[in-house]
């Protein structure tokens, strides 16, 4: 591997009640591997909650802010400026605001300093991308799609390039031991999480499901144990409070940082269509995939299509009986969570962003 002695990267992501936490989530576990590598980094963002932040500062990753509303391009001058002051030698960006022009300033403002310019994508949601580096960790991405769009950028697509945090790298997790379920001697061991904001409360409405299912299956003595995870920008906590009380053998946990717990504990999972699927594949844990935004689609298609996922489909349509339904099915058959865990197993294999930072620094070096 390529050493990152003396070599810095800036991280640029924002984190809010309305886009969620995991751009600056996914920038994390990059700027863990730039620092395994020998090198130091920086975050800056516009947004971003004060538990967020300690994490980064907990990682040797310092902290700063741009104004919360400055435009577009104020934004990427005062990025480029930033950049120059620190004497960085990469600059990560992932984003949905961050479009062509914001891109070009950019990457044009460092090359004469021989910066490299990183853009994280999830749907190639734009018509032209300008960047040294373009990644899109997910299944269904294909270079191709991106090479009209992107004049001479280097691309990497799909799970071999995961960007997965360290706290998951050091638990080293084997073939997920799939109990059998169904019965009355241990409940069933639910986790759900819809990512750290949650804007349309989808979780509320699979706390419904879950109570409808466990209504339905009190003649067979049939426990379930959900715990759901919520992060700080969850605006919906009093009315999930509220289906706590009416849920036997539930646990309602906030901005939880012990993940790896979590996913050990867990039999089943049901999340939204982002990148907690590539945490819960390296544990080899069976799910149920909701799309909660237009970005999650692709995903959770090519998630159910490489079998270790059932997608439900978009929030807005699926019910709480087909949820049940779903939930159902996914304890009742071992052979299909089986099939999931191992599948999932093979889809990433947690080194990921080891060598997304080697291919940067060979760039940088070179």
């Amino acid at each position: 591997m390529n050493s990152g002695t003396g070599k810095t990267i800036l991280l640029r992501a924002d984190a809010s009640p309305e886009i969620g936490n995991g751009h600056v989530l996914r920038l994390l576990a990059l700027g863990q591997a730039w620092i395994d590598s020998g090198g130091s980094a920086l975050l800056l963002s516009k947004k971003c909650p004060p538990s967020l932040l300690t994490r980064f500062v907990d990682e040797g990753i310092k902290t700063f802010s741009l104004g919360d509303d400055i435009s577009a391009e104020e934004d990427s001058l005062q990025t480029n400026k930033f950049a120059d002051q620190q004497k960085v030698n990469c600059v990560a960006i992932d984003g949905y605001d961050f479009d062509i022009r914001y891109q070009s300033q950019v990457r044009n403002s460092g090359r004469p300093l021989g910066r490299i310019l990183l853009v994280l994508d999830d749907y190639h949601h734009l018509t032209r991308y300008d960047a040294d580096l373009i990644l899109n960790q997910n299944l269904d991405a294909t270079a191709e799609e991106y090479r009209s769009l992107a004049d001479g950028s280097m691309i990497l697509v799909g799970s071999d390039y995961t960007l997965l945090r360290r706290e998951f790298l050091a638990n080293p997790v084997n073939q997920k031991n799939v109990r059998n379920l169904g019965t009355s001697d241990e409940p069933v061991r639910l986790l759900v999480t819809l990512g750290g904001a949650d804007p349309d409360n989808v979780s509320g409405k699979i706390l419904e499901a879950i109570l409808e299912l466990t209504e339905n299956l009190k003649e067979k003595s049939f426990p379930i144990t959900t715990r759901l995870l919520i992060g700080s920008n969850n605006q919906h906590h009093e009315r999930l409070e509220a289906l706590n009380r009416g849920l036997p053998q539930f646990e309602l946990l906030y901005d939880v940082s012990n993940m790896v717990e979590q996913y050990v504990w867990a039999d089943l999972a049901i999340v939204a269509g982002g990148s907690t699927n590539w945490e819960l594949s390296l544990f080899g844990i069976p799910r149920m995939v909701v799309v909660l935004a237009e970005n999650q689609q692709k995903i959770a298609n090519s998630l159910e299509q490489a079998g270790v996922a059932i997608n439900l489909g978009d929030h807005r349509s699926v019910t709480q009986t087909q949820i049940s339904k779903d939930l159902l099915k996914l304890i009742s058959d071992r052979n299909l969570r089986e099939s999931m865990s191992v599948r999932s197993h093979q889809l990433v294999d947690g080194k990921g962003a080891a060598r997304v930072v080697d291919i940067l620094l060979n760039m940088i070096h070179s």
